[in-house]
């Protein structure tokens, strides 16, 4: 009696440890490299030190929201559309998450169309609303893109690489 116990009770240890460590790099590696290639994401453009990725789903929103702003410009202007930036290899996820949240206000203070919503765990993800209209083109998209990273880096200094890996998700639905 006393032993199967003992062996639940170390049991239930290895699964609440299961439950609350953390990924180990290689395993992590392994599931990026997955989701790369399931998503086909791929190196879309770069501003030094700013590397920008995205995959399949992304260019297909692009594509869907470009067509509906042809059809209906002026109702479409005003529609946000919601993304996830993912900053990948990030050291110090806690610390540049509660900065990036302190300093919100301070982020989105005199920007336009882009705004900074929450940075939550799973790597470094901000959660960002841009209005519909700057999507409208290649140009447009990355010229409001490298303005906000800019100002993000700006506060964030538990940055050391030379380059900054970024992945950008649609979030569906919102």
């Amino acid at each position: 009696m006393d032993r199967n116990f003992f062996n639940k009770t170390n049991y239930e240890r290895l699964i609440v440890m299961h439950k609350t460590c953390s990924m180990d790099k290689q395993m992590q590696t392994k599931y990026m490299n997955a989701l790369k290639q399931l998503e086909n994401i791929k190196l879309q453009f770069e501003n030094k030190p700013i590397k920008f990725f995205w995959g399949e789903s992304f260019n297909q929103s692009l594509m869907n929201l470009r067509s509906l702003l042809k059809e209906e410009s002026s109702e479409e202007e005003k529609r946000k559309v919601r993304v996830q930036i993912i900053f990948q290899h990030e050291e110090e996820v806690e610390t540049t998450i509660d900065i990036l949240n302190s300093l919100r206000d301070e982020i989105n203070k005199d920007l336009s169309g882009i705004e900074f919503i929450v940075a939550t765990k799973g790597s470094v993800v901000l959660h960002v609303e841009i209005l519909a209209v700057l999507l409208e083109t290649d140009q447009l998209l990355q010229s409001t893109l490298i303005l906000f990273l800019r100002r993000i880096l700006e506060r964030i200094t538990t940055f050391n690489t030379e380059t900054i890996d970024l992945v950008l998700i649609p979030v569906q639905g919102v």
